[in-house]
C-alpha cells in the first residue's frame, strides 16, 4: 500500500502538474484522473470495481489528520492557480479596475490563460475562495471602492445594506472620499 501511495503522489499526480499550474482542469478530466488514482490504490483495473473500505475524502486528508496524504486534484489545481490570482492583483494595483471592465481585454479572442486570470480576479464569483481569504490594509483608502469592496465586512457594503446603497448619491466613491480617522474614531463625509 505504501508503494502505491508513493506512486500516486509522485507519478499520477505529477503527470498533469504542468498543465494544472496554468489552466483550470476540466471537471471530467479531474474525475477521470481521480478514478485512475482510486483504482490503482485499491489494486483494481480501470474496467473492474474494487471495494473501497475508506472514503476518498478521508484518503485525501493530510497524514497528520489520519489520511494517506494523497492530493485532491481539484484542490491542488486551485492552489497552483492561486499564484495567477496574486499576479492578477499586481495587474489590478498597477492598471486599476479598468483592466476588469475593458471589453478589449475580456474578448473571446483572448488566451485561456488570460481568461483564467480574469476569473481569478473576480469575474467568476463561484471561485472566490482565495479572494475571500485576503484581508484589507486600508492605508489612505483612495483605491478601495466604499460600496463594492469587502473592506469592512465579509461582503461588500452594497450587498449588506442594499436599502442604504440604493439611496446613496455616492455609489462610485472610494473610501477616502467618505470619511477619515480622527483620534481613533471615524469622521464621516457625506
Amino acid at each position: 500500500m505504501t508503494g502505491r501511495i508513493c506512486l500516486i503522489n509522485s507519478v499520477l499526480t505529477s503527470l498533469s502538474l504542468y498543465i494544472m499550474s496554468f489552466y483550470r482542469m476540466p471537471k471530467m478530466v479531474t474525475k477521470q484522473l481521480t478514478t485512475i488514482q482510486r483504482s490503482f490504490l485499491w489494486g483494481g483495473k480501470l474496467d473492474e470495481k474494487k471495494k473501497a473500505w475508506v472514503s476518498w475524502e478521508k484518503i485525501c486528508r493530510p497524514k497528520k489528520e489520519g489520511g494517506l496524504g494523497i492530493k485532491k486534484l481539484d484542490a491542488f489545481n486551485e492552489a497552483l492557480l492561486a499564484k495567477w490570482r496574486m499576479w492578477g492583483r499586481i495587474l489590478l494595483s498597477k492598471y486599476g479596475d479598468s483592466i476588469m471592465h475593458n471589453t478589449r481585454l475580456r474578448g473571446s479572442s483572448n488566451s485561456m490563460w488570460w481568461g483564467d486570470v480574469l476569473k481569478a480576479l473576480g469575474e467568476d464569483t463561484s471561485d472566490s475562495w482565495f479572494m475571500n481569504s485576503l484581508s484589507w490594509r486600508l492605508g489612505v483608502g483612495d483605491r478601495i471602492q466604499f460600496w463594492f469592496d469587502a473592506w469592512a465586512e465579509a461582503e461588500p457594503l452594497a450587498n449588506r445594506f442594499p436599502r442604504i446603497f440604493s439611496n446613496s448619491l455616492q455609489k462610485s466613491s472610494v473610501l477616502a472620499n467618505m470619511g477619515h480617522w480622527s483620534r481613533e474614531s471615524w469622521q464621516w463625509r457625506f
